[in-house]
């Protein structure tokens, strides 16, 4: 038995009086606790699966661009030479899942090699080369790159003009 004061009065608690949580209530909040962080994991897991195939999607948008811009502005890289530009490349390897960025100056010159992420690749039937013209920044025949993984796809497409968009 306990005694305390309240409100100026003199209350008597019994143990059968004072409240307290039962095993079972407690096993039901940790069970839902549990629940409630496995649907928060998957959750965050299957968010970053897709931002992992957005990042990549971007970043190939973004070497591309890198490509024909430099071809429009006619940057001659120093690695040239004497050797005439003719323009930007962008080479994919499917299997490997690389890209390279090369200046095309009677030989091929590497800017940049780039890796996808982890579990991301190209998709087979992707365009393996997109060649920026010196000069225009078109291209000669329209490309479609495929980006997935995490049951997630991103398209690529550079129309003849030029113009890139990710889809």
């Amino acid at each position: 038995n306990v005694l305390y004061r309240r409100h100026h009065k003199l209350v008597l608690y019994t143990h059968e009086s004072m409240k307290a949580f039962t095993l079972i209530e407690l096993i039901i909040v940790f069970a839902l606790i549990g629940v409630l962080t496995s649907l928060g994991i998957a959750s965050y897991a299957a968010y970053n699966g897709t931002q992992s195939v957005q990042v990549a999607a971007a970043d190939m948008q973004n070497i591309l661009r890198t490509a024909q811009s430099r071809s429009i502005s006619q940057v001659k890289p120093a690695s040239c030479g004497t050797n005439a530009l003719t323009g930007y490349q962008v080479d994919i390897t499917v299997n490997n899942q690389a890209y390279t960025l090369s200046a095309m100056c009677g030989t091929k010159q590497v800017i940049a090699n780039k890796l996808l992420p982890a579990q991301v690749l190209f998709a087979t039937g992707s365009t393996t080369s997109v060649f920026f013209a010196l000069g225009s920044g078109t291209v000669a025949n329209a490309a479609t790159i495929t980006v997935s993984g995490f049951s997630k796809t991103k398209t690529i497409t550079v129309s003849q003009t030029g113009s890139i968009s990710v889809n």
